[in-house]
Parts: C-alpha cells; sequence; structure tokens
C-alpha cells in the first residue's frame, strides 16, 4: 500500500535518526487514543477491524508526531519507533523478571524512563504483555521502584511471585509418562480440531472453531508429559495470547483454527494444520514463524474473517453483495431481454421473417427500434456499439430464445399428456423447402378437467425432428427418442395413427410394427381421411371420369399460370352475373391436388359454375391466336366431357362432409366408422331412385344445350375393349350404365374395404349406453380381453362393475343416455367405474385420421419459405409452434429467468461482454467463481501476486471507493506503470509489487456459502476475449481491461 504523507514536505529538517521525547509522547498518546483498533495486530484478530481502518489511524499518528517534530517522519517510520518502544518496554518488564528468578528478588533493577513506564502501564493486561513470564510480579517490581509512575504503592510481598512458566517441570513423575491430573475445567467450548473428517467442513462447526473462545482455559489442568528429558505440559497464557491457537484434548496438541479451516491442505508449510503442534519447549518457535509477514496465516485469518461476517449478518455474501449499482444493472438487462422476447413472441405467432437480407434490415431490429422510441434504456441498448457489449440480437441469442419460447408450450403440453390415462402417437413426414426430411410429431390424449364433467379431446403438434433416412428403422428410433426426449412416459401409447406408406405401415419392418416391440399395445390406425382419399382416387380410374378429370386440370393451369388467359377469363366473367353468383365471388379456377383432400370437389364445383365462363373465355383467346385455346375447347365441347362433369361433382360433393368430419380433432373411430357407413348407405339409396340420375342428366342437358351440344353417346360395336360398351336405347340410358353405375359401385365398394374395418377395441362401444342392451356377459368377457393390460382388477370385477355401470343407466330416461363415445366418457366418474371409464378413454384416444400432422406441414411451408430455406430445424419447430398456439400466453419472466440460467452455465462460447471478464452475470447479478476469486484477493485493499516477468501493476482498493461497482472501483484505482524499456510489452503478464500470497480461492465456496457451477476461464479464454474487447475500448477502458485480465490469467496460471 502506497505510504501516506502530509504537504509542505520541502520545509521539512533533514531527517533525523532519533525521536525526541515529545515525539515518542505523541506517538504513545496517538497510540492510546486509538484504543482497541491498534491495541492487537490484525493477524490475531478473527473479527476485528479492517486493515485499511488501522492505516487511517497510523496515518493520524504520523501526522501528530510531524506537528509536534522537528523532523519530517514517514507511517513506516512512526510504526517500527512504536514497536521498538513496545520491544524496549517488554524487555524491561522480562528482564526484571529474570533478575527475580535469579535472585530472589534481586538488586533494584534501573528506573526506565518515562515513555516505558507509561507504556507498560497502558499495556497491562493486554494478549502483548501477557504472554511474557512472570509479567504480573515485574510490574509489581517496577511499582516498587517507581510508585510514581505506576500510580500504586510497593507491597511487602512484592518478591514473592506465582510464575506461570511456559513449561513447568515435576519430579514426582517419571520421564516419559504422562502426570494424570484430574481438571477443574470440562475442556474447551469449541469442539475437538483433530476429531474433524478430512472432507467439506460444515458450516455450523467452522462457525464454532472460528468463534467459540476458551476464556476459562487457565481453570483448565493440562497433561504433563516428558519433552526432550523434562516434564512439560502447555501454558494458558498461549491461548489467551495468541487467539487464533486451538487446544486439542484428544491429541494434546495445538492448531491454528483459520488454516485448519481455510488454508490449503498441500501447503509446503504444515505446521498447526495438517501437523499440530506438541512440543512445548519450542512453542515460541513455531508460533513466531507462523506470524512471519510472508506467511499465509495472515491471508487465511483475512478469509475467516470475511466468513464469520457473513455468517453472522455483518455482511452479505459474496453473490448478494454486488454493489446496488450493479444490481440496478441486471434490472436494466432484465428489462431489455424482455423487450427483446416480446419482439420475437410476436414475429412467431404472426408469422413474420425475424431475419433479413442483412441484420440491420431485418423486422426484428425495425419492430425493436420501434419499441425502443417509447423505452429510453432499450434506446440505450440499442444505440451502444456492439463490440462494447452484448446487444443479445445475434441469431444465435434468437435462436436460444426461440427455443425456449417454444419449451414453454411443450412443456404444457408433455405434463398434459402424462396426466393423461394414455396417449396415440400421430406422425407424419414431408419435405421442407431446403430439402430435408422433417418428422411431424403429434400426440392425441384425453384431458379431464377439475370437475367431473368437464373434459376435452386434444391433438397437440409436439414439434419437428429431422429424419437423416426414411426407413422403418430409423423413423420408430426417431420418433421414440423423441417422446423420451420431451418427458412422454412411452409406455403409456395405446395408439398410433400414420399413412399407408410402406415404411410406415409395414407389418414386419415397418414404424408401427417396431414401435409394437417396445409397446405392444399400441395398435395401429390407418389413417381414415388418407383411406377416404384413396378411395376417391381409385374410384376415378374410369376412362370418362378420368378424362374429366384431366381436362379439368389442364384448362385450370392454363388459366391459372398465364396473365393473358387469365384476363380473358376475368372480363368474361365480369359480364356474366349468374356466374359471379355461383362461383361467390371467386376470380379463378381451382386446380386439382391428389393430396389436398377436398380439391377435386372444389374443382370440379368450380368448372361447372363457370362453364360458360370458360368456353366464352377459350373462344376470345382462340380468336387472338392462341392454339393451345382451341384444343382445350375442343375438349370441353363434347356431351361425354359435361356429362362426366355433372356426374363426378355430385359424388365428390358428398364426400366433402365426411372429409372435414375425419379432420375434427374431437373425431373419434366409431364416429368415422358410423359416417362412412351413412355415406355408402346414401350411395346406394340413390344408384337405386331413379329420379337422382333424371336430374343429374336433366342438369348435363340444360348446360349442352347452351351451346347446341346434343346428347349423344358412342357407337356401339359387336366387340369392344377400351370404352365401356353397355346395350343401351337412348344416351340417357347409356350414359346411366356406362358411367353412373359404375363410378358408384366402385367408390362404394373402396368406402367399404378402406373405412368400415372391424377392430378388437371397437367391442367397448356396447358400453355406450344406448347399446348396453347388446353388451351381454360374453361381449363383457371379450371386452376385458382386449383392454387386460389396462384392467388390472381381474374379469370377475370388471363385470361387477359392468353390472353396476348397467343399472345406472337403466335408472335413466331412454332420451337422456348419451349416444355417443364422447358423452359417454364426459358423464362417466373415473373414481366410481374407473375399468369403464379406462375401456371408453382408450378408444377415444385412438385417432381417426393424421390430420393434425398434415396441418402442421402446411405450417411448416409457411415458416420455412423460399427466402428462409437456411432456417434449421430447432428454429423452425420453435416459430411453429408458436404460430400454432397463438392464443398461448408464453411467461416472458420465465423465459429471461431460464435464459439467465443457461447464460450462467454456459461453457464454451466465448463471452461478448467486456464486463464479463471479473464473472458478471449482466442477467442474474450472481457473480462467477473467476470474480469471486478476484474479490477474496482484494478483500484485504490490495491484489499482489508473485513475481512474474512483465509490466508492474499495483491495485489499490482504498476505503472511499468500497460502495463504488466493484468494475468501476477496480478501474478507477489500478495504476499502470511502464516497464524499464518505455514499451508495454505484448500479452497480459505483469508483476505486482508486494510478494504476498494470493488466498487460495476454492475455500470461497465455503466463505460465501454458495456453490457456484460456472466454469472459471481458462488462460487462452482470457487473453483472447482480451484482445478482441479491448482494442476497441477507450483509454479509461482499456485501463480496466488491462488490470483485470492480469489479475484473472495470474489466477488461471497458479490454480486452475
Amino acid at each position: 500500500m502506497a505510504d501516506f504523507t502530509v504537504d509542505a514536505t520541502a520545509n521539512r529538517k533533514k531527517r533525523s535518526s532519533n525521536f525526541s521525547d515529545v515525539e515518542k509522547a505523541a506517538i504513545r498518546e496517538g497510540f492510546v487514543g486509538c484504543g482497541d483498533l491498534l491495541g492487537k495486530k490484525i493477524a490475531n484478530k478473527v473479527g476485528g477491524n479492517t486493515k485499511v481502518q488501522q492505516d487511517n489511524a497510523w496515518m493520524k499518528i504520523t501526522q501528530a508526531v510531524n506537528a509536534v517534530g522537528r523532523a519530517f517522519r514517514t507511517v513506516d517510520e512512526v510504526k517500527e519507533k512504536h514497536r521498538k518502544m513496545v520491544s524496549c518496554a517488554k524487555a524491561v518488564v522480562a528482564k526484571e523478571n529474570a533478575n527475580a528468578r535469579q535472585t530472589g528478588g534481586g538488586k533494584p533493577m534501573p528506573i526506565p524512563d518515562d515513555t516505558t513506564l507509561a507504556i507498560i502501564q497502558d499495556m497491562k493486561g493486554t494478549p502483548a504483555f501477557s504472554g511474557i513470564p512472570g509479567s504480573s510480579a515485574s510490574e509489581s517490581a517496577i511499582a516498587t521502584a517507581c510508585p510514581e509512575a505506576t500510580g500504586t504503592a510497593p507491597s511487602e510481598h512484592a518478591n514473592s511471585m506465582d510464575l506461570d512458566l511456559s513449561a513447568t517441570e515435576s519430579d514426582s513423575t517419571k520421564p516419559g509418562q504422562a502426570q494424570p491430573v484430574k481438571s477443574t475445567h470440562s475442556g474447551p467450548s469449541y469442539p475437538d480440531i483433530a476429531t474433524a473428517a478430512s472432507g467439506e467442513l460444515e458450516a455450523k462447526w467452522k462457525w464454532s472453531i472460528l468463534k467459540d473462545t476458551w476464556t476459562d482455559c487457565h481453570m483448565f489442568n493440562f497433561p504433563s508429559r516428558s519433552i526432550h528429558g523434562k516434564m512439560r505440559k502447555l501454558s494458558s497464557s498461549w491461548l489467551t495470547d495468541h487467539p487464533w491457537l486451538r487446544y486439542s484434548i484428544s491429541t494434546d496438541a495445538l492448531f491454528c483454527a483459520p488454516c485448519f479451516v481455510f488454508g490449503r491442505k498441500d501447503a509446503k508449510e504444515k505446521t498447526f494444520i495438517s501437523t499440530p503442534v506438541k512440543d512445548w519447549s519450542n512453542l515460541a518457535k513455531y508460533v513466531k514463524r507462523h506470524e512471519l509477514a510472508e506467511s499465509n496465516h495472515h491471508n487465511v485469518t483475512a478469509m475467516a474473517e470475511h466468513f464469520l461476517d457473513i455468517q453472522s449478518g455483518k455482511m452479505e455474501p459474496i453473490t448478494s453483495s454486488v454493489s446496488d449499482s450493479h444490481r440496478r444493472l441486471v434490472e436494466q438487462n432484465r428489462h431489455i431481454l424482455r423487450k427483446i422476447i416480446e419482439v420475437i413472441v410476436l414475429c412467431g405467432k404472426q408469422n413474420i421473417a425475424i431475419r433479413g437480407n442483412t441484420e440491420e434490415r431485418s423486422n426484428f431490429l425495425a419492430i425493436l427500434h420501434s419499441k425502443a422510441a417509447d423505452d429510453p434504456i432499450l434506446a440505450q441498448h440499442l444505440n451502444v456499439p456492439e463490440n462494447r457489449r452484448a446487444t443479445y440480437t445475434s441469431p444465435d441469442i434468437q435462436n436460444e430464445l426461440i427455443c425456449l419460447c417454444a419449451e414453454q408450450i411443450q412443456i404444457e403440453i408433455v405434463q398434459a399428456c402424462n396426466d393423461a390415462v394414455c396417449f396415440a402417437l400421430i406422425a407424419d413426414e414431408s419435405t421442407d423447402k431446403s430439402t430435408k426430411e422433417q418428422v411431424s410429431v403429434c400426440l392425441r390424449f384425453v384431458q379431464r378437467g377439475s370437475g367431473s364433467q368437464q373434459f376435452r379431446v386434444r391433438e397437440d403438434f409436439l414439434g419437428f425432428v429431422q429424419a437423416s433416412r426414411t426407413t422403418g428403422e430409423v423413423l420408430a428410433e426417431l420418433l421414440l427418442t423423441s417422446l423420451e426426449n420431451h418427458g412422454i412416459e412411452v409406455d403409456k401409447m395405446r395408439s398410433q395413427a400414420y399413412d399407408g406408406a410402406a415404411n410406415m405401415s409395414g407389418k414386419h419392418r415397418g414404424v408401427q410394427a417396431r414401435i409394437r416391440q417396445r409397446v405392444p399395445s399400441a395398435l395401429y390406425v390407418h389413417c381414415r381421411a388418407h383411406c377416404l382419399n384413396l378411395a376417391v382416387m381409385h374410384s376415378s380410374k374410369d376412362p370418362c371420369i378420368r378424362s374429366v378429370m384431366t381436362t379439368v386440370q389442364e384448362v385450370g393451369f392454363a388459366f391459372d399460370y398465364s396473365a393473358k388467359r387469365l384476363n380473358f377469363f376475368v372480363d368474361e366473367l365480369a359480364a356474366d352475373q349468374d356466374a359471379q353468383e355461383k362461383l361467390k365471388k371467386r376470380t379463378k379456377l381451382r386446380t386439382l391436388c391428389e393430396t389436398r383432400w377436398t380439391s377435386r370437389a372444389d374443382a370440379l364445383s368450380t368448372f361447372k359454375s363457370a362453364y360458360s365462363v370458360v368456353v366464352h373465355a377459350l373462344e376470345q383467346l382462340q380468336e387472338d391466336g392462341d392454339d393451345k385455346a382451341g384444343q382445350h375447347l375442343a375438349s370441353i365441347m363434347k356431351f361425354d366431357f359435361i356429362i362426366g362433369l355433372v356426374v363426378a361433382e355430385h359424388v365428390m360433393q358428398s364426400t366433402v362432409p365426411l372429409s372435414y368430419l375425419l379432420q375434427a380433432v374431437d373425431c373419434d373411430l366409431l364416429e368415422a366408422t358410423r359416417e362412412s357407413q351413412t355415406l355408402i348407405r346414401q350411395f346406394q339409396n340413390e344408384r337405386a331412385d331413379p329420379n337422382v340420375w333424371e336430374a343429374l342428366f336433366q342438369s348435363a342437358k340444360d348446360i349442352a344445350a347452351e351451346f347446341e351440344i346434343e346428347p349423344s353417346m358412342p357407337r356401339l360395336a359387336q366387340r369392344q375393349r377400351n370404352r365401356a360398351n353397355p346395350p343401351a336405347n337412348d344416351p340417357q340410358q347409356y350414359w346411366q350404365r356406362a358411367l353412373y353405375f359404375p363410378f358408384l359401385d366402385h367408390l362404394c365398394q373402396e368406402l367399404s374395404d378402406r373405412l368400415i374395418v372391424a377392430e378388437e377395441r371397437f367391442r367397448a362401444q356396447y358400453l355406450i349406453p344406448s347399446k348396453l342392451n347388446l353388451c351381454t356377459d360374453g361381449m363383457v368377457d371379450l371386452i376385458f380381453a382386449g383392454y387386460s393390460v389396462d384392467l388390472p382388477q381381474g374379469n370377475q370385477s370388471f363385470h361387477n362393475e359392468v353390472r353396476r355401470w348397467k343399472a345406472r343407466w337403466q335408472l335413466m330416461d331412454e332420451n337422456d343416455k348419451p349416444s355417443t363415445l364422447c358423452e359417454t366418457v364426459a358423464s362417466t366418474n373415473p373414481d366410481l367405474y374407473k375399468g369403464v371409464y379406462t375401456v371408453l378413454t382408450i378408444l377415444l384416444t385412438m385417432p381417426a385420421s393424421s390430420a393434425t400432422a398434415e396441418r402442421s406441414f402446411s405450417v411448416m411451408r409457411r415458416v420455412k419459405t423460399y427466402l428462409r430455406s437456411t432456417m434449421r430445424t430447432e428454429r423452425m419447430t420453435g416459430l411453429a409452434l408458436m404460430h400454432v398456439y397463438r392464443d398461448v400466453n408464453i411467461d416472458i419472466d420465465q423465459v429471461v429467468s431460464k435464459f439467465a440460467g443457461i447464460a450462467v452455465n454456459r461453457q464454451d462460447e466465448p463471452q461478448k461482454d467486456p464486463f464479463n471478464l471479473l464473472g458478471f452475470d449482466a442477467l442474474t447479478g450472481s457473480p462467477s467463481r473467476t470474480w469471486s476469486m478476484f474479490e477474496v484477493a482484494c478483500s484485504s485493499g490490495e491484489a499482489d501476486l508473485d513475481d512474474i516477468e512483465g509490466t508492474e501493476t499495483k491495485v489499490d482498493i482504498r476505503e472511499d471507493t468500497k460502495d463504488m461497482p466493484f468494475c468501476d472501483m477496480f478501474a478507477n484505482s489500478c495504476t499502470k506503470e511502464p516497464s524499464s524499456t518505455g514499451k508495454r510489452k505484448a500479452g497480459p503478464n505483469v508483476e505486482f509489487k508486494t510478494k504476498s500470497k494470493i488466498i487460495h480461492h476454492y475455500e470461497l465456496c465455503d466463505i460465501s456459502s454458495n456453490v457456484l457451477n460456472r466454469k472459471p476461464r481458462t488462460l487462452k479464454e482470457v487473453q483472447t476475449t482480451y484482445y478482441v474487447e479491448a482494442t476497441a475500448a477507450k483509454k479509461s477502458e482499456k485501463k480496466f481491461f488491462d488490470a483485470a485480465t492480469t489479475v484473472l490469467t495470474l489466477l488461471s496460471e497458479k490454480y486452475l
């Protein structure tokens, strides 16, 4: 620490080597005036004053001495003179003691000077004098020789001194044998330090060892034993004079409490730590060596003070003692991060592209700057250059925040799924815009609310998973791993729904077969919506229907992808009021799509409604020289096209309600099967009803009559292989037999084969109250056999429960009984009818289609467009979840807290924030371990390390800066001195002036009672971050970077 000086030193005389009596008196009076502050060594105090306060006191004493003396004295000279004065007083007392022992009283000692007598009187009874053997007798002798100095009268027993020697002899005990004595006191109040475990010590035990003192140790009879041929025992004065000593009864030895608790166990000097002192004859030598200035004892004692202050509440732990300024910084950063997350959530929910061609022109920063117009904190943050601090707007940070927002949604879905009785897995695969195979993972389960009547069927999108290959083995492992990673209880899976692709539905090597090897009760359900689409596709392979579909597709493409043709179509549509009403404000033809289930009906209906507009537009285009228009016009101006269009449109429109029903979330397999049977029955009834066909044929004749097209039929032949050739008397009968009947028959057969599938679990439908009359005992046995895995109560108990279930509904009116599976589950009490509820819930959980996965692919194509094709799967999943669940409120504060936890534990990426060089976490307010190492190193006022080649830097933290933010205090108080060559050397290595050991940082967790998980920075990380950040920093900040990097580098080299 720098010397304290006074002004006007040039007017002083040349320094004198001797102090005058007036100066010595000023030193003595100043020391007495400071009282307890300078009464003891700081190394001997566990909970006393700081070194900075003592330095200030010595500075005041030095000023007082310089005020009365003629020569200028420094603080070090005054300290040294006081030490010599005290030593002189001690020598007088010790000499009198020796004289009294040799002569039995001896001749009178020379009368010391007044200052020495005053010091003896002042320090009588203090630890500094209590350790001198015979000190009380010496004071009596001095009082006898000079009563006016001590203020006491001579005593007639002045020479009868009861000496308390540090080692006593006993002739009654044999050498080498300890003297058995009966103690008048039970022992010290603190625990036996020798019995402490070698591992981690508890804070309560440390507190007792460091804080508790043995006040009545003089009443304890210490055991005697032979040491170097003489019987010796410990004197209680050693424990009184050196409060850091702790006596162990079990080993009859002395330990140093601070060094034992906080010292390094592998230190070179092991005395008083792992090697207790038992040699009472050399105890003085051991104590003197332990208290040397270069000993680590002083640093460890400071750590003990720090620990006791924290435990007693006088001082906050390091993790919470960050200054108020830094706490405000934490709140400010969390406020900024909340605004950033709000923008990300807004963009995600509204599907707004976050990034742009450049980061500066991105929608994200544009919205953020718009919010900053009314937020000065955010505006100040965004205006700071990026090379000076972290802005939390980089794509990597965006990805982390997007994933955290998505994680909130996923956690709620997973918790609800695990709380349900069972769940079904819905999955599908598709290729994204960057030609990567993406697998959509969805879940279906029944969620029951707080009340017995509250429940709903949920189908939730969980996320996308990128697949390296599309084989059944790879996809099955991918799906199971994804479910486990999200925390789903896979053993609760009772169904799985996919499309009919071979890699998904294969009986032996498909995904469903491999998953059933893991969960045998997870039955496979072929998506009923896909089945309906396949039925329509296969039935449309009739030559006439296929020709109609092809023509409609070609004409639709011709108008859709040509602006010239579309303009002609729009002009003709504007002139036809009837067509406008039929098209319902549509201005374009619809095209067919094999994977869009209702597109066929829409395309045929639109074309039929706009038939006249299409014909007139093609005629205008033909006159304008469009050759393709003439070909299209010739294709549609035939009666076989018109009758095929009318029949196909009518049949396809009948399938649309069923298609919408199968895509509904609350649709179950029973309802899907029932409605499929209804559609088949409708087609059979229409086939048998001649009025339906007459109406269809008349509609075709009306359309043809507008353009003078006569109803006709192909020429009949004796032998025909390429087209239908049924016998007929007129065109109406021909097209009924050649087109209408075959199309309906084929479609009904396809629907029956694909949609009306008998499942073993369907027997549970007889538990629905409206069908209980069909639920016989034999049927109950079959139901139990199909669900035995989930009915642990046994067959007989299930029969009894079903009987009670029947009795319940017999008491109700027929009109009040539930008739559907959803209504039945909603009205079932799971506590009273656990088996019935489980069976019906499993049946309800089985999905009717995989439409939820198909809808997720629609979201994927909206999120990952051509301009956003470089997006990774994790980011796409997060944005898709926020877009799908737009109504879900995301807890911004929870996202900030999780992000702060990730930032604290981030191990590998380099720090962007320059203040993180000192381990600041700008979000949580918690310092890292590296920060704690540096703070403890500087806790006593200086951060001094061993000599290392380089420039010289000294850090001095003064008392008047203790309330400043630590990083500012460090920057303001560090000084830089050039090397001998006048140039700053490359690299952060430095040399510190004072050569004291740094406090060992591994004990910090015990001091602060907080285990920090952050990994300290390595030398390479510190150097890299320093050079990147310090280059762009200002001059004032560069000084801070130099000193901070220096300390952290040396700490990394020495202790990591």
